[in-house]
Order: C-alpha cells, then sequence, then structure tokens
C-alpha cells in the first residue's frame, strides 16, 4: 500500500466568508484560513494608491509595481516540498491576490487551485475569476450555481457553510427577515416589503448597498448600517420566516437558504430550483413568483420546523471531495 501525501489545505477568504466558512474547521491543523481583507489606509492619497494596485481593469494593461503591500497573507506561509497543498480562493477576493506569485508558488511546490464560486458567473464579482482562470488556470472550479454548472463545466458545490451559533431563540419578534446586499435586487425586495406590511406581517429588513434615491420606507427599514455576520444571525433567529430573493439569472441559493436550514427557520423563496436541493420540505419553505403568490397565513404561522440537518454543508466535505477527484485522477 503506498504512503499517502501529506495535505494542507489554505483558504482566502473574505472577512464575511470567513464568518460561516470554517468555524467548524479552526482547530485542524492542516487547514489555514486566511482573511483577505484589505483594510482602507486612513490616508486620502493612500486609499487612491490603493484602489489602484488593486484593480483588475489596470492591472491587466499595465502591470503596476509594489502590489505585493495590498495583498493576502499567502506569503506568511512557510511553504515546505514534502506537502501537497489545496489552495482555495472564492471569486471576489482574487483582486487581493499577486498573480506572479501564486504562479511561481506552483513552479516550486505542490500546489492545487480550487476557485469556489459564490457568485454567478456573469456577474461583475465574478469578473476576477474569469481574468484568472484565463491567465492562470484552477485545477478545479466549483460553482453553486446549476446554471453555470450547465453552461460552463464547472463541478457543482453546495455553499459551504458551518454553523456559527448552534442555540435557537425561542423569542421570535418578527414574521419574515431579510439581511442581505442589493446587488440589483432592490426593487424586488421593496415590492415583497410593500404587500407584506400592507398584509399586516411584521417585517425585519436590513439592506446594504443601496443608493439614497432607492431608500424608501426609511422609518421602517434599515439601511446601510454594517452589522458582523455573527450579529445577523442573531437577528436572523428572531424571526418566524427567512426571506429569499434571488438575482435575476441566478438558480443557485442564497446564503438565505443555508440559514434557514441550518437554524430551522421557515423559508420564503423565488428560487424555483429549490425543490431540488437537500432537505426541500414544502411544509418548511414556500415558492412565490410575484409577492401575490405569497401566502400570507402561511408566513404568519408558528410551527415546529427541523430539517433533520446533517452537517453536508461543512467545508470538510468539500475538502473530501477534492481529495476525492486526485485519488481518481491517480486512480
Amino acid at each position: 500500500m503506498r504512503n499517502m501525501p501529506k495535505r494542507k489545505f489554505v483558504f482566502i477568504v473574505s472577512t464575511l466568508v470567513t464568518a460561516f466558512l470554517g468555524s467548524d474547521l479552526k482547530s485542524d491543523n492542516n487547514v489555514t484560513i486566511i482573511d483577505s481583507y484589505l483594510k482602507p489606509p486612513r490616508n486620502h492619497i493612500l486609499k487612491i494608491i490603493q484602489k489602484a494596485h488593486t484593480t483588475n481593469k489596470i492591472n491587466r494593461k499595465v502591470g503596476l509595481p509594489f502590489r505585493n503591500i495590498w495583498k493576502s497573507s499567502l506569503r506568511t506561509i512557510k511553504w515546505e516540498k514534502d506537502i501537497e497543498y489545496y489552495i482555495f480562493f472564492h471569486g471576489a477576493i482574487l483582486k487581493t491576490i499577486d498573480l506572479e506569485y501564486i504562479r511561481s508558488l506552483k513552479k516550486n511546490y505542490k500546489v492545487k487551485y480550487i476557485l469556489l464560486l459564490l457568485d454567478a458567473w456573469d456577474s461583475d464579482t465574478s469578473k476576477c475569476a474569469k481574468f484568472f482562470t484565463e491567465h492562470l488556470g484552477f485545477d478545479y472550479i466549483f460553482s453553486f450555481d446549476p446554471r453555470d454548472v450547465k453552461r460552463n463545466g464547472f463541478l457543482y458545490t453546495n455553499v459551504p457553510y458551518s454553523v456559527i451559533s448552534p442555540e435557537i431563540s425561542n423569542t421570535v419578534e418578527y414574521d419574515v427577515c431579510l439581511i442581505a446586499w442589493a446587488r440589483g435586487r432592490i426593487q424586488k425586495f421593496l415590492s415583497v416589503f410593500k404587500y407584506l406590511t400592507a398584509n399586516k406581517i411584521s417585517v425585519h429588513y436590513r439592506l446594504s448597498g443601496i443608493k439614497n434615491k432607492e431608500q424608501l420606507y426609511k422609518d421602517k427599514i434599515i439601511y446601510n448600517e454594517y452589522l458582523p455576520y455573527s450579529d445577523a444571525i442573531e437577528e436572523t433567529k428572531k424571526c418566524n420566516c427567512i426571506l429569499e430573493v434571488l438575482m435575476e439569472g441566478q438558480t443557485g441559493a442564497t446564503l438565505r437558504y443555508y440559514e434557514a436550514i441550518c437554524y430551522n427557520k421557515k423559508l420564503l423563496t423565488n428560487n424555483k430550483e429549490v425543490v431540488n436541493l437537500p432537505f426541500y420540505n414544502p411544509e418548511y419553505i414556500h415558492i412565490f413568483e410575484k409577492p401575490e403568490d405569497i401566502d400570507c397565513d402561511w408566513v404568519k404561522k408558528r410551527i415546529s420546523v427541523d430539517y433533520g440537518y446533517d452537517g453536508r454543508f461543512s467545508l470538510s466535505r468539500l475538502m473530501d471531495r477534492v481529495i476525492e477527484l486526485e485519488e481518481k485522477k491517480e486512480g
């Protein structure tokens, strides 16, 4: 029987993704989770320089010097020749990555690069992912979106999700909760809000990325106020039903789906594909196309919800899958 190689896993992620991605793996010595967040300098001129350095639109044409000062801490890792490294990136953080440095890693060490797409391939946040796919190449590309998997030949994966706060609140303060970035969905969010409140449903909306002119119902909706993800989960636990609204053309579930499953909350969603996802239960999950389709009595009704979540969204499952793919290739 051949000796199994020693493997280490490195995840380069944003501050938000760090919050839900691997909290169950932080004690694993073979796993390193690096927060790629670039703290903006206080100096206005340095802010401008940082923005230029980390904009791929400029760097595609001109290789700006000293970009490394803003980069993630991949360089802090002590690389070893006898270890196989599996480095995971999600698309939105690739603008913080030094392309030439990770190219050099590939030449000098046993390194595999895995792209984890948490946004639709055609969205603005995937522009860097497309650039790196063309100029670096990835050993594996995983996507959460069935449509992108079919169109581009990616591998499908659930969004890796760790339960960060398993205790469930016994206090329900509102019927429906939505805590999300707008990303082109503000009109959909507001039309649902208008319909629900007109039907005397208590709604808790906390929306980010909204322009001032789009901020309607400002006395009832919280706009553009930063909230750590752990605190957002505590607010979400106080609702009876989580609202999910997909971006135009998206078919993969948002974080709202994973929160509903992991924290045993009813889910109100416009994702028709949810019937094909794990743990779908029509008693707990209702689908709507337009606000008028929403069953307000179901939204208000208090029931005991239990999806029987078995931990399958954990990051460890994705790690196991990559190793399986590697072993099949070695076959």
